[in-house]
């Protein structure tokens, strides 16, 4: 069999680079290059059958573009979408979405609108003489055509979409964030509230696993990774996950780990032939010791992620020694376990949990309104101590105060509570805030109306 559509530009011939010359690699033969119309046309063929016989699927979907070597311009210019790995195509494939739309009144039949070619032109019309947005482009048409045949075969809805790059770019084959972040995203409208994020660390071993979780299959083996479909839903786990979940990165002989706020970076030397990471890192800017400790939230408790405030430029390896030895003791772990002639052991590495501040989980909820009292039930993350300020302004100028006792009624989110306000305004709307004692935030301000005074 032949590999479909394979992008051969990123193989090296032997004794030179696919990148110079004709950046053909040793198992092309230079008749095909970059062709996402041939991998959409089969991606979309796989969904409508898959969806035709009511089976359940998977599809690994990997698009070559936008990458480098000739790039994206020399394969939409040379070649054209009949240019495969396996020969020539007769015709060009009808794509809907891409090259043709579908007929839904004659069994949804893919009908041809324009030739590849007269497709293509309208990526370089699209593109504007800017030679990057080519790729950009060309795959998002891809995507979405995969988007499409979902849609038109009625399982969008009930299909786990995920989206995510290889890796970061502007540190990209090193160890530092830079190179490790990737943008993820999810669409799964049957289980996924549209717009929602997830702060926690996640790696891509947590996919298979997540994946399964949401199918309801438990697997049969031991994984590496950890499902985040519950964090998705519950608050107190999702913080639970942000501060003590421990992933970890390998680059040539380098390691690096991550459990919650701090990173520990450990560097095999200070040499860029045996480091891309060291050699990267200081021409960035960023501290490359051999051996690294990092506060990732610079000093908070989130995430910094503003780019001119990189937090891997001060390395806290002497001055929190205790952190950083248990760091080392923690990539040391992470090491021993995955030694191939070992025994496996799944068992996770981890550091001292961290203390997770409480927070209100769900939207809180007013009873028992009259025209002079109303009571406020509210749920923390954990045992807390929660106040009310209110006032009859937005701003909540000369505000009144009351303190909720500790939250100790366990519920499915976490600890349930109230506060009971008197001495109210009949028919007087009130604007408040709650806050928890020593807690991660506070809820958004929000108001409630007294009902009007009885009249006798």
């Amino acid at each position: 069999d032949t590999v479909g559509c394979l992008y051969v530009e990123n193989l090296d011939r032997p004794g030179g680079d696919a990148a110079d010359g004709d950046g053909i690699g040793v198992f092309s033969d230079g008749l095909f290059s970059h062709n996402l119309e041939c991998m959409t046309d089969d991606a979309v063929k796989f969904l409508d059958d898959a969806a035709a016989n009511g089976e359940p699927f998977f599809l690994y979907f990997n698009p070559t573009v936008p990458h480098g070597a000739n790039g994206v311009d020399y394969a939409l210019a040379e070649y054209t979408c009949r240019d495969t790995p396996g020969g020539v195509l007769p015709e060009d494939p009808c794509i809907p979405g891409m090259t043709g739309e579908r007929d839904m009144f004659s069994g949804g039949e893919c009908v041809q609108t324009m030739t590849c070619q007269e497709y293509r032109d309208t990526i370089y019309n699209r593109a504007n003489n800017v030679e990057d947005d080519l790729g950009p482009i060309w795959l998002d048409d891809a995507v979405g055509a995969l988007l499409q045949a979902l849609e038109d075969n009625g399982i969008l809805d009930n299909t786990i979409f995920l989206f995510q790059e290889d890796h970061g770019q502007e540190s990209k084959g090193t160890l530092y964030e830079g190179g490790l972040r990737i943008p993820q995203f999810i669409h799964y409208p049957d289980m996924i509230l549209a717009g929602s994020t997830f702060d926690g660390p996640v790696s891509t071993i947590d996919v298979g696993v997540t994946i399964l979780d949401y199918a309801g299959i438990a697997p049969s083996y031991d994984v590496d990774g950890r499902s985040w479909k519950a964090a998705l839903t519950s608050t107190a786990l999702a913080l639970n996950w942000e501060a003590n979940r421990c992933v970890f990165f390998e680059q040539e002989q380098d390691r690096a780990g991550r459990c919650g706020c701090h990173k520990s970076l450990s560097l095999i030397s200070a040499n860029r032939r045996d480091s891309t990471t060291w050699g990267r890192g200081g021409q960035q800017g960023l501290a490359n010791d051999v051996e690294s400790l990092f506060d990732l939230c610079g000093g908070g408790q989130s995430y910094v992620t503003i780019p001119d405030d990189n937090q891997e430029t001060t390395n806290l390896y002497s001055s929190e020694p205790n952190t950083a030895q248990e760091f080392s003791e923690l990539l040391q772990c992470h090491a021993d376990r995955i030694v191939p002639s070992t025994s496996l052991d799944f068992a996770d590495c981890s550091v001292t949990p961290q203390k997770i501040p409480a927070v209100i989980t769900d939207e809180p909820n007013w009873s028992s309104i009259t025209s002079t009292s109303a009571t406020i039930v509210f749920t923390t993350s954990r045992s807390a101590q929660v106040r009310i300020i209110y006032a009859t302004n937005r701003r909540l100028r000369r505000r009144n105060r009351e303190r909720s006792g500790f939250t100790r009624t366990r519920s499915k989110n976490g600890f349930k509570g109230e506060i009971s306000l008197t001495n109210l305004k009949p028919g007087t709307r009130y604007y408040y805030r709650l806050i928890v004692r020593n807690g991660a935030s506070d809820k958004t301000r929000s108001s409630f109306k007294t009902e009007p005074a009885l009249v006798k």
